[in-house]
C-alpha cells in the first residue's frame, strides 16, 4: 500500500500560521509495520511578513517559525486524546523525525537586496531554528532526524524567474538540502539544479518513507521505480512531495520556442517534464470547467487559468 502527502494538499501556507495544527501522525498499518511516529510541516516561506499571527499584526516569518519550533518541543509530555485511536491516552514522548516538504525560503522577488532575505540567508534561519533548535528525541532516544525536501519557491530561487529577483539566482536552499541528502559538500557552482536533485529514502517502525523534489516527474519516478522494486510486498510506503498529485502546469517546463523562461509564456522550469504543446490535450490544474487532460469542444479560447493562443500555450 502506497500513502501520499503533499505540503500542498495538507498544509497550504505559512505553517507556522497554523500552529493549532501541526500534525503529529501516528500510523499503524498491518503487514510487518509497527508504530510509526513524526511531524510534519511544510512552507516555512522565511522572508515573508504575516499579516496576523496570535493578535499580533505583520509578524515575520522567523518569529512564527520560532513558535511552531516552541510547539514541537513541547509534544513529549503532550497527552494523546482518549478517541480509540492509535496510542490514546498516551503521552506522545517521541517522534522519528520532523519533515518539511519545502519552500524553506521564500522566491527572492523584487529587486532591493536589503529587503529580499536570499535563499542562502533564509535556510541558515532553517537551520539554526529547526535542524538545530528541535529538541525532539526519537524512540532510541537520539535526536529525532529533520529531513527538508524543496518546494517551488526553492527551486525557483536556483533556476530563476520571469520576474525580477535580488539576486537574479541563489541556489542556497535547495543546494543544503541536496548535499543533507545525499551527504555530500557540493560547492554552489557546481551544482546543477536541473542534473542534481533531492530525494531521501528512509524506514521508520516498518514503514518507507520516500521523499521526491517538488513532484513526481520523470527523474523521480525513475528514482520511485528503482526504491519501490526493493520493497517487499506489504510494506507500507509513504511518498512525500511539495506540489499535489494534479501539478500547477506553470511548474513544468515550458513548451514554446526555446523552452526558456520567460514573461510572456509564464512557465517557471521547476520540474523535469514539458508541457504537451497541444490546442487540445492539457494537464489543467485549477478548478476550471474541463476535463482533466482534455480542453473540452466549444470552450472559450480564454478561461481563468490558461491562455490559449494558435500555436503557443501560456501560464498564468
Amino acid at each position: 500500500m502506497t500513502y501520499r502527502l503533499s505540503g500542498r494538499l495538507l498544509n497550504k501556507g505559512l505553517m507556522g500560521a497554523v500552529v493549532a495544527l501541526l500534525l503529529l501522525m501516528s500510523l499503524l498499518v498491518p503487514a510487518r509495520a509497527e508504530l510509526v511516529q513524526f511531524v510534519y510541516t511544510s512552507d516555512q516561506h522565511y522572508g515573508i511578513t504575516r499579516k496576523a499571527f496570535r493578535g499580533l499584526d505583520k509578524v515575520s516569518s522567523r518569529e512564527v517559525n520560532a513558535a511552531m519550533v516552541q510547539a514541537i518541543n513541547t509534544l513529549p509530555g503532550i497527552t494523546l486524546p482518549e478517541d480509540g485511536g492509535v496510542r490514546a491516552g498516551q503521552p506522545v514522548q517521541w517522534a522519528d523525525a520532523v519533515i518539511s516538504t519545502g519552500d524553506i525560503a521564500n522566491r527572492m522577488e523584487g529587486t532591493d537586496e536589503r529587503l529580499i532575505p536570499s535563499a542562502t540567508e533564509c535556510w541558515a534561519l532553517f537551520e539554526k531554528q529547526y535542524i538545530n533548535g528541535v529538541s525532539l528525541k526519537d524512540r532510541a532516544g537520539k535526536a529525532a532526524e529533520v529531513l527538508a525536501i524543496p518546494g517551488n519557491h526553492d527551486v525557483t530561487n536556483a533556476v530563476g524567474f520571469y520576474k525580477a529577483m535580488a539576486p537574479a539566482k541563489d541556489n542556497g536552499s535547495l543546494l543544503a538540502m541536496y548535499n543533507r541528502a545525499n551527504n555530500t559538500s557540493l560547492a554552489p557552482e557546481a551544482f546543477d539544479a536541473k542534473r542534481d536533485k533531492v530525494f531521501l529514502n528512509r524506514e521508520y517502525g516498518g514503514v518507507r518513507l520516500l521523499f521526491v523534489q517538488m513532484w513526481p516527474d520523470s527523474a523521480a519516478r525513475a528514482w520511485l521505480d528503482a526504491q519501490l522494486a526493493n520493497v517487499p510486498s506489504g510494506k507500507p510506503v509513504l511518498l512525500f512531495t511539495h506540489d499535489q498529485p494534479d501539478i500547477e502546469a506553470k511548474h513544468l517546463i515550458n513548451p514554446n520556442g526555446s523552452g526558456d523562461i520567460n514573461a510572456k509564456d509564464k512557465f517557471e522550469n521547476l520540474v523535469s517534464d514539458v508541457l504537451p504543446l497541444s490546442t487540445k490535450a492539457f494537464l489543467l490544474p485549477c478548478p476550471c470547467p474541463c476535463v482533466r487532460g482534455r480542453w473540452p469542444e466549444g470552450l472559450p479560447s480564454r478561461i481563468s487559468c490558461w491562455r490559449r493562443r494558435s500555436s503557443s500555450v501560456r501560464a498564468t
